[in-house]
């Protein structure tokens, strides 16, 4: 249930961020989007959305089945 949330969230993140870069990109030319980073902070996102779930060392989900397993 975690994992799905997380997925769309970050799944949601990139479409946002792929919506904000091309709406800079038409309306105030495309180096705007490519000065501040949005494509590349989209494809970050698209990244963490796609890794697996068990890659992650910090996740909230590792930090807990640590504590119970201690």
């Amino acid at each position: 249930m975690v994992v799905a949330t997380v997925f769309a969230r970050f799944a949601l993140a990139t479409g946002l961020l792929l919506t904000f870069g091309l709406s800079m990109g038409l309306f105030l030319g495309w180096e705007a989007p490519l000065s501040a980073s949005v494509f590349g902070a989209a494809s970050t996102a698209l990244l963490l959305a796609l890794a697996p779930v068990d890659s992650f060392a910090l996740s909230i989900e590792s930090i807990f089945e640590r504590r119970q397993s201690a």
